[in-house]
């Protein structure tokens, strides 16, 4: 334990930029979509986690991701903006409340399983930027979120 204590991050300006004052980070963790994690060591594992720390790199890829082409990253972006509140971050949560991605029921479920076993969204990116958005306290229009069928 001296160890792990000695290993901490001094606190104060000099320490670690973690969100909410954290001396380590927080976790995000998901499962990525198979574009995202095909060549890596957690391509071809659908039950395979991936572990973020939430820090700045994180938010700055988010914000990143969001203007992506590839709809994967714009649904990570979604996700992973919830921890990162600020008014930069709403406005890019805005452009996706009308994107027009959709996943099958299938590549749906593996994305959001086991959190959101009543939802079945088609348009997987307007439903996480809205939820981000309306947990965040913002007055934002309740998008098209489609349906796939049962």
């Amino acid at each position: 334990l001296r160890a792990i204590a000695a290993a901490k991050p001094a606190a104060g300006p000099e320490a670690a930029p973690y969100m909410d004052g954290h001396e380590v980070p927080p976790v995000f963790d998901v499962h990525l979509p198979k574009s995202i994690a095909a060549g890596s060591s957690l391509a071809g594992n659908e039950f395979s986690v991936a572990y973020l720390p939430v820090d700045r790199e994180l938010e700055a890829n988010a914000q990143r991701w969001a203007k992506s082409d590839n709809p994967d990253f714009r649904w990570l972006a979604g996700r992973a903006l919830i921890y990162f509140p600020s008014d930069r971050n709403a406005a890019l949560l805005r452009t996706l409340l009308d994107d027009p991605a959709t996943w099958s029921r299938r590549e749906m479920f593996q994305l959001m399983q086991p959190l959101y076993p009543e939802d079945n969204p088609e348009y997987l990116v307007r439903w996480e930027a809205w939820h981000v958005l309306a947990g965040w306290g913002h007055k934002v229009p309740k998008p098209d979120f489609g349906k796939t069928p049962r």
